[in-house]
């Protein structure tokens, strides 16, 4: 098998099906830890959600109410991972998706792919690590006072209920950064430029200089 680094399908099925290595700080310590692959994540996080901290025979009120977000992700990933499967002639394991993603991989790529197929998974399987990675992990969100240094905007227009809002710059990290500052983007909300937190405070000191 090639090295993933020169096999982007590779790369992408990994990303979901192995697990994942980590740094945590536990005082002033920083420990190695290993996670469960991405996909199992999700799946745990549903589960999670249905049995609740007092296990299956738990009181009703005591159990968490059921992440429906979540469940929908892990339905739509599962069923378009065995729908590949179908196409591809690989078994599917019912309770294991990584095990099936991981046989529809070896019966994919056993036949001769295009780059363009190639391509279709790959951006597939990247935005279902990205969607799970920030539904297990949700930044932390700023709201900025000051307007767009690009579009000079101190309002935005949100599509889903059309409302106008006030702070249209947004700035965000991870939870588990240890350096926000830098780990940090931005983002205008009404002309969808993108910055790192550094750009955009650049671009606001040049706005203030110039005024």
């Amino acid at each position: 098998m090639t090295d993933d680094r020169d096999n982007p399908l590779l790369t992408a099925v990994e990303a979901l099906t192995k697990p994942i290595r980590s740094k945590v700080m536990q005082g002033a310590v920083t420990s190695k830890v290993e996670l469960p692959p991405l996909i199992v994540q999700l799946e745990q996080a549903i589960r999670g959600s249905i049995v609740g901290i007092g296990g299956s025979g738990s009181l009703a009120n005591e159990r968490n109410v059921i992440d429906g977000d979540a469940l929908f992700r892990f339905m739509k990933i599962s069923t378009t991972i065995k729908e590949w499967s179908r196409m591809a002639g690989s078994t599917i394991s019912a309770d294991d998706m990584g095990k099936t993603l991981t046989a529809w991989f070896l019966a994919y790529t056993s036949k001769p792919v295009t780059i363009e197929q190639e391509r279709f998974y790959v951006n597939q399987m990247e935005g279902w690590a990205r969607a799970i990675i920030d539904k297990l992990n949700p930044k932390v969100t700023l709201l900025l006072s000051e307007q767009c240094p690009v579009c000079e905007a101190k309002t935005w227009w949100n599509s889903s209920d059309r409302l106008e809002y006030t702070h249209p710059l947004i700035s965000q990290y991870p939870q588990d950064s240890e350096d926000p500052v830098n780990d940090a983007t931005a983002m205008c909300r009404a002309c969808a430029t993108v910055w790192t937190a550094r750009e955009l405070a650049y671009a606001l000191e040049e706005v203030a200089r110039h005024a």
